[in-house]
């Protein structure tokens, strides 16, 4: 089979998803394709796919203005590679696989090939985003969720009652990381943080969390992630402060690319005090090697985290963060680090992953499911 994925983006959470799926699909035989725009290059370059021979890569200089991907999308785009490789492979079978409706855009047409289309995230900050969505969402193709919060969301905000839910995975690591995640067997508590350094990220909070915290936790911060000059400066203010005060250390590390490897593996507990959020990656990235998660109860969050099981859900509220940071220091951390590799490995694999969108390539193309 030929898969064919398009997205308009490849940073964050989407491009770590599309980097999973694409090597797995590659590794177990299929020939990969990725279509998406030119100015996402060099992000796209820091992906471990794109050291893999067997996937290709389609950039397109595309000319946008504010907003214009929605309307557009990369429809044209991926059309043209379909077609080709349809005209190259005329016995193969060629699935065309959209990340988020700005993709597909109002006006991109689908009916050139066997499409379905994953939804990333829920938009609630701006009301025209959401009415373009439902727009895309009469399109005739396959829609899939990434949580069951968000499958029920868009259908509530749409006509469909038959989008599929699939929830994020990734990759097993080496032993070597799994056991560089700390159950305790040292003094020093590492916390990091690891998103974008705005409010709906919530960041203020567990700084303010730090501020509180009593010395004889001996908690480090680790925050990784960017944002405007005006954020990062006042973070960068508050973090003197609390240092100079001495209750929590804390370091910001910036962009950290491949966060899941490079920093992850190597804190106690990931926080993630957001405002909205679909599934992030960062989650299932700390639950594979280990680590617990202290996160809002937005999206859906609560399908991944068991409060007081592997991790807790937590409050935008200081004294909040601050109480399960402490509950968790003090809670049984080897108990914690079985239930998040338990979690990991029963519901967000790779493999997990991968079997369930083969069953969705072949429905929409009249196959039998692979499982």
């Amino acid at each position: 089979m030929i898969i064919i994925h398009v997205s308009v983006s490849v940073a964050g959470g989407i491009g770590s998803l599309i980097n999973e799926i694409a090597n797995y699909q590659a590794e177990m035989g299929h020939k990969v394709h990725l279509v998406f725009c030119k100015r996402s290059l060099e992000v796209v370059k820091k992906h471990s796919m794109w050291n893999n021979d067997a996937i290709k890569f389609w950039p397109f200089d595309v000319k946008s203005g504010k907003g214009s991907f929605y309307y557009k999308g990369l429809s044209r785009e991926a059309k043209k590679i379909y077609d080709e490789l349809k005209a190259a492979n005329p016995d193969e079978k060629i699935v065309v696989h959209f990340h988020n409706p700005m993709a597909v855009g109002v006006f991109g047409k689908v009916d050139f090939a066997p499409c379905l289309c994953t939804i990333h995230s829920v938009y609630t900050k701006y009301k025209f985003v959401l009415q373009l969505y439902k727009l895309i969402l009469k399109k005739k193709m396959r829609f899939v969720a990434v949580s069951d919060d968000m499958k029920s969301y868009y259908e509530k905000a749409s006509p469909r009652t038959d989008i599929v839910m699939i929830h994020n995975g990734i990759g097993e690591v080496d032993e070597t990381h799994i056991a560089s995640s700390k159950v305790g067997d040292k003094d020093e508590f590492v916390v990091g943080y690891v998103a974008d350094i705005n409010e709906l990220k919530g960041w203020r909070f567990l700084v303010d969390a730090a501020r509180k915290l009593d010395k004889k936790y001996n908690v480090k911060l680790l925050m990784a992630g960017m944002g405007s000059e005006e954020e990062v400066s006042d973070l960068k203010q508050n973090i003197s402060e609390i240092n100079d005060a001495g209750n929590c250390k804390i370091e910001y590390l910036g962009f950290v690319n491949d966060a899941g490897a490079n920093l992850i593996p190597k804190i106690d507990a990931l926080i993630l005090p957001s405002r909205t959020e679909g599934l992030p990656m960062s989650i299932v990235e700390a639950l594979r090697v280990g680590v617990p998660v202290l996160a809002t109860a937005v999206g859906g969050i609560p399908e991944i985290i068991s409060d007081g099981e592997n991790g807790y859900l937590i409050l935008r509220d200081s004294d909040d963060i601050l109480k399960k940071i402490v509950a968790l220091i003090e809670s049984d951390r080897k108990k914690m680090f079985e239930a998040c590799r338990r979690t990991y490995l029963e519901e967000y694999s790779v493999k997990i992953m991968y079997d369930r969108y083969m069953n969705c390539y072949n429905s929409i193309m009249g196959e039998k499911n692979v499982l």
